[in-house]
């Protein structure tokens, strides 16, 4: 059964166009509440296809990872299988697969990057990934936006370096009001930089998948698929400079 599921209390950074005008959102530390101030901006984002193409290609090397996190962590791995499989969708766009050669698959816990026939592991939900040479080198890399958690969430951006087959965590962010990020390439109309990546808001919509199962260990699940992406304004940028990465919250000199 499907039902379509606005996530209207979720919100996400992605990178795109700057807006005119100004709206705050608040955003609570431990220890603090500081005020974020956001641009507005309408910004399209592509919506993502979730296909089982090249599922079988990548499907033992994400088995065998899933069997050594469970046997690290003392569990068995009998009756998990059909569910693992059930989850994985190949989420690689268009930009992604004819940028880098890349292919991406989420599994809802975990991003299963594919990368000359290696499999690298990103942990949490996927939201969305744009090609980005960080470090001018002439090799299309990747970044990479997810989240964690189910009360408070924790986002994060990662880049996967193409040429080493290797990840990198370059911001974390607790995000007490549920509100999360994810990336795009395209600069605001008053800026012309292209090293950096801009941050934006969005409400995301999900559509949910009851998926039984016949494997004594589980018996259904909720799988989400994302169905479409709103924006709701420019909150920054992340920039590599100086041999580091730098997230600079908007508005900046």
């Amino acid at each position: 059964m499907k039902n379509l599921v606005s996530i209207c209390t979720i919100i996400f950074m992605i990178v795109g166009f700057l807006g005119c005008g100004n709206m705050e959102m608040s955003t609570e530390s431990d220890d603090q509440v500081e005020t974020r101030i956001i641009g507005e901006s309408n910004v399209i984002f592509d919506k993502p296809v979730y296909s089982k193409d090249g599922v079988d290609d990548v499907w033992p090397d994400i088995k065998a990872y899933y069997e050594a996190q469970n046997s690290s962590a003392g569990y068995s791995s009998d009756g998990y299988h059909n569910y693992w499989y059930s989850t994985i969708y190949n989420v690689t766009s268009k930009a992604v697969e004819e940028t880098t050669g890349v292919r991406l698959f989420d599994s809802s816990e975990n991003l299963f990057v594919e990368n000359n026939g290696k499999i690298s592991a990103i942990p949490g939900g996927f939201i969305n990934a744009i090609p980005w040479d960080y470090d001018k080198d002439g090799n299309m890399d990747l970044l990479i936006a997810s989240y964690s958690g189910s009360g408070f969430l924790f986002l994060e951006l990662w880049v996967f370096n193409t040429k080493t087959n290797t990840s990198e965590s370059v911001y974390f962010e607790r995000s007490s009001d549920r509100m999360l990020y994810a990336v795009t390439s395209e600069a605001p109309e008053d800026e012309n930089n292209a090293s950096r990546c801009y941050v934006h808001v969005v409400n995301m919509q999900y559509e949910i998948e009851e998926i039984d199962f016949d494997s004594g260990v589980i018996d259904k699940a909720d799988i989400g698929k994302m169905t479409d992406i709103e924006d709701k304004g420019l909150v920054g940028y992340i920039e590599y400079k100086g041999g580091k990465f730098v997230f600079e919250d908007y508005p900046w000199d």
